[in-house]
């Protein structure tokens, strides 16, 4: 998949843009606050509908006007031409349209444009709560399993009813919830699991490549002990019923990164941490190209002040190799210089919310060492 033309109305300080970009390599740099970022946001925006950077919509509305849009022309991997646009108006409406017809779900826009990534915030995957993790394999789950947005949507509706039925109703009421919670459950953990078991050779592939002299184990724990879920609810009940809300399930599943049987962030430097988060949205991109045919978008933020100049020239090589269209943004050139002479692509400058194709790269210098 590979997005050929965006065009933006009134995100933060971009007033009205259109980009026609590179298959390969797209770097935007730029000094802090000049809106190198928000284009970043813009394409998440138009893929998954909301912003990665923060959760008020209102926020991301150009303060001048009312509304913001997004529009983009995608080239799939048979060479067709999809559009896709998105407005949000800031008192919350949202309108959707995919190939010029009105679209009442998400998720459509979603696979029509699958994106990893990499900024600051995802540097901490290792470190925040198992929530993250699981975020991150349904990123995976959702994409191969076209049941699995409807189950996670049934899930949290009757682990909702649940949830309220142990603080006012007697264990009968609760009961009446369990048949359909319990088989959905175990239907959300089944496909998880599957996904992992197609995922971890790519891991140890990417693993390998960037952090060659560190051997690192996945697994995932289901949240629930070692037994059915029906057992587990029902073993779970009075203490359910005593903390008011239900403590076993899919939803307390954690995706374990483990190294020398320790949580790998309390061995790994945060060097290290950083390269084997890296190496899980590229094995990720890798397992979507395998089970599907669709090659990943990378958004990269401000990578330079993440990964030294080695590793970020081994990211690059590894992402290039595997044929992904890449945004990139940094805040001035030089780090980028020995990258941009290796590979196709252009770069833009942006300055106070105007962006400016500076020049193209042809990649005539030959590449840095890339992965086998």
């Amino acid at each position: 998949m590979r997005l050929t033309r965006f065009h933006i109305h009134a995100l933060r300080n971009i007033h009205e843009i259109t980009l026609t970009l590179h298959p390969h390599f797209n770097l935007f740099l730029g000094a802090n606050g000049s809106g190198k970022t928000s284009i970043l946001e813009g394409i998440h925006l138009l893929a998954l509908g909301r912003s990665f950077r923060t959760r008020q919509s209102q926020t991301v509305i150009n303060h001048q006007q009312n509304q913001l849009a997004c529009f983009g022309e995608v080239e799939d991997s048979f060479g067709a031409i999809i559009s896709m646009g998105i407005e949000k108006t800031r008192d919350g409406e949202v309108r959707c349209k995919l190939k010029g017809e009105l679209c009442d779900k998400l998720s459509q826009f979603a696979t029509q444009l699958p994106l990893q990534l990499l900024t600051p915030e995802t540097f901490k995957l290792l470190t925040a709560g198992p929530e993250e993790r699981r975020r991150f394999l349904d990123w995976g789950v959702f994409h191969v399993e076209h049941t699995f947005t409807g189950l996670c949507q049934r899930y949290q509706r009757l682990l909702k009813q649940r949830n309220a039925a142990l603080k006012q109703f007697p264990r009968s009421s609760i009961e009446a919830f369990e048949k359909e919670l319990v088989e959905v459950g175990e239907k959300i953990s089944h496909q998880r699991k599957q996904y992992l078991v197609s995922l971890i050779p790519f891991i140890v592939q990417a693993r390998e490549y960037l952090l060659p002299d560190h051997d690192i184990e996945v697994h995932y724990e289901q949240g629930w002990p070692n037994t059915t879920l029906e057992a587990a609810l029902r073993d779970a009940l009075k203490q359910d019923q005593r903390l008011g809300y239900t403590s076993v399930g899919p939803h307390r599943a954690e995706l374990a990164v483990n190294l020398k049987g320790f949580a790998a962030h309390q061995v790994l430097s945060r060097g290290q941490q950083k390269l084997l988060i890296c190496a899980l949205h590229l094995a990720q991109a890798k397992a979507l190209y395998a089970a599907t045919g669709r090659k990943c978008l990378f958004l990269i933020d401000d990578l330079a002040s993440e990964l030294d100049s080695p590793n970020r020239q081994r990211l690059i090589a590894y992402l290039a190799k595997e044929g992904h269209q890449l945004f990139l943004t940094g805040v001035e050139d030089a780090p980028w210089q020995a990258v941009c002479e290796q590979y196709e692509g252009q770069m833009f400058h942006v300055e106070h919310g105007n962006i400016t194709r500076t020049h193209g790269f042809t990649g005539l210098k030959a590449p840095i060492e890339s992965p086998a």
